[in-house]
C-alpha cells in the first residue's frame, strides 16, 4: 500500500500515512514517485487480480465460475508459497545487483 508524506512548508515531516492508491490520490501518487514506479505498481495490482481469479474462480470463456472451498484453499496456499519464494528469490537478486554496482561485490570481477 503506498505511503503519503505530508510536511510542512518548512519541510518538516507532519505525517506519514499508508493509504490505498484510489482514483482521489492517483495523481499524487505519480507526482510522489514517478511514472515508472506507478506502472510497475499498477502492473502488480494486475497480476494480483490476476491470482485472486485463479484462486477463486474457474473461466468458461469470457464466465467466471466459483471453484469449491478446498480447491480455493489449496490454491490460494499454492500461490502465496510461489508467492513467498519468488519474493525471496528476486530480493536476493537485487541485493546482489545492488553490491555489484555499489563495487562491494567482487564476484563479477576477474581477479
Amino acid at each position: 500500500m503506498p505511503i503519503f508524506k505530508d510536511f510542512a512548508e518548512n519541510g518538516d515531516l507532519l505525517q506519514s500515512r499508508e493509504e490505498p492508491l484510489t482514483e482521489t490520490n492517483f495523481e499524487r501518487y505519480i507526482a510522489e514517485n514517478g511514472l515508472e514506479k506507478t506502472i510497475g505498481y499498477l502492473e502488480a495490482i494486475v497480476d494480483f487480480n490476476k491470482q485472486l481469479t485463479e484462486i477463486f474462480f474457474v473461466q468458461d470463456g469470457s464466465l467466471f465460475f466459483p471453484k469449491r472451498s478446498k480447491t480455493i484453499l489449496e490454491n490460494g496456499n499454492e500461490i502465496f508459497n510461489q508467492n513467498i519464494q519468488f519474493i525471496k528469490f528476486a530480493q536476493e537478486v537485487i541485493r546482489t545487483k545492488i553490491k555489484q554496482e555499489n563495487g562491494t561485490d567482487m564476484s563479477h570481477k576477474n581477479t
